[in-house]
């Protein structure tokens, strides 16, 4: 009899507490919900910058890169014209009346570590006598 009053009594107040209204929300309780709920749009918000940002990132890194081999080509066709424009000036003076010696040393093409050049699929001239603006009209026409 006392076990079965015992596990009355537990039913019992097991069942008034489950029964009881949940205590309402205090003002502190509520002003964090509200937070939260902001907080919860703004990294939405947050969220769509920063892939437009990382969009962006990528489109300046590959203009970046574009750039850098533009000019490292341009740069190699520079060379390669100043050395034509001296081989030029030494051949014109090699036909004077007297032959007026070599003003300028042999030249050597200048190298082109990144293959600039051929990743523009621009040829490059160099030892043209005298030198042309070709390649520079190829490098221009990129960005017809």
């Amino acid at each position: 009899m006392r076990t079965a009053l015992v596990t009355g009594l537990v039913a019992l107040i097991a069942a008034c507490a489950l029964a009881a209204p949940a205590a309402a929300a205090t003002p502190t309780e509520r002003q964090l919900a509200r937070q939260i709920k902001v907080m919860q749009r703004q990294i939405k918000v947050l969220q769509g910058q920063v892939k437009k940002l990382q969009t962006r990132t990528r489109t300046v890194e590959g203009v970046a890169s574009g750039a850098l081999i533009f000019g490292a080509c341009l740069a190699a066709a520079t060379a390669d014209a100043f050395q034509g424009t001296w081989e030029t000036i030494d051949r014109n003076a090699a036909s004077d009346s007297p032959p007026t010696p070599d003003q300028y040393p042999a030249q050597a093409p200048v190298a082109d570590p990144l293959n600039s050049c051929q990743v523009l699929e621009t040829q490059r001239q160099p030892g043209a006598v005298p030198p042309t603006t070709n390649v520079f009209a190829a490098l221009l026409n990129i960005f017809r």
